[in-house]
């Protein structure tokens, strides 16, 4: 895998905050990160390679605000559609795949949580996601596939009571805007993204599955489509010395 390297910094509030970069937010535009609403992926050094991102900023963990490194992964791949996994060759179907490595350090021991989404290159749905997450307590392994008005839901943890698990989750078709919170580094990009009202649906990057996370989502830690607000925001971000326009994406719940 070719790598096309962009490493910056940004302030990335994790549940409360993402950055991308300016464009339309005409709401008349697609719902979906069709590829034609994001236009980094016609760049030049996005062609046959890969684009590595990297961000610093702040997450909560255990009620305090801890120094964290995202890494972003985005390429495309070739994929066998019914398996939902990666082709071993050449293929007519292929996908737009993001890792997001996210590490930090709570006290003595590091945390390091990793997704990785699949969005068609079509049709832009996301077609599966999967998280694991690693640190001195143990690990949890979590993986969703969209069968349109079904997610399933596998998971297996070190907690009582969810050790290993599968759940049938409803996807809101009534609702125009509907994603999991982990697709937001890449809708962040789209142009078509706009203030709506939406589902959303919690995050993944979390060692718990049906049990209260204190720092991310509370009490509605629950795996299920909650209703939420997005606002675009259009700022400015200091980097390298030179002002540059951003978007903000605030979502709330």
């Amino acid at each position: 895998m070719k790598l096309s390297v962009r490493s910056f910094h940004a302030i990335l509030f994790l549940g409360l905050l993402a950055i991308g970069c300016q464009g339309d937010t005409d709401p008349a535009k697609k719902q979906d990160p069709g590829m034609e609403t994001l236009p980094f992926l016609k760049s030049e050094n996005f062609q046959g390679k890969a684009e590595v991102a990297v961000y610093t900023g702040k997450t909560m963990r255990y009620g305090h605000l801890r120094d964290a490194r995202l890494v972003t992964v985005t390429v495309f791949e070739p994929f066998i559609k019914d398996e939902l996994v990666k082709s071993e060759s050449e293929s007519d179907f292929y996908v737009l795949k993001q890792n997001q490595v996210l590490t930090f350090q709570t006290g003595v021991y590091p945390y390091r949580q990793m997704n990785s989404l699949f969005w068609s290159r079509d049709s832009g749905k996301l077609l599966k996601a999967s998280m694991s997450t690693q640190e001195w307590c143990g690990t949890t392994y979590k993986e969703i596939r969209n069968r349109k008005s079904l997610l399933e839901f596998h998971y297996g943890s070190y907690w009582q009571g969810e050790g290993l698990g599968y759940e049938l989750i409803d996807v809101p078709e009534y609702s125009a805007y509907h994603h999991l919170y982990d697709e937001m580094p890449l809708l962040a990009r789209s142009s078509a993204i706009h203030d709506t009202e939406a589902k959303i649906f919690p995050m993944l990057m979390s060692s718990q599955v049906n049990r209260p996370d204190r720092d991310i989502y509370g009490i509605s830690r629950k795996p299920a489509y909650r209703d939420a607000t997005i606002k675009v925001v259009m700022d400015e971000l200091l980097f390298d010395g030179v002002m540059r326009p951003v978007k903000k994406i605030v979502l709330r719940r």
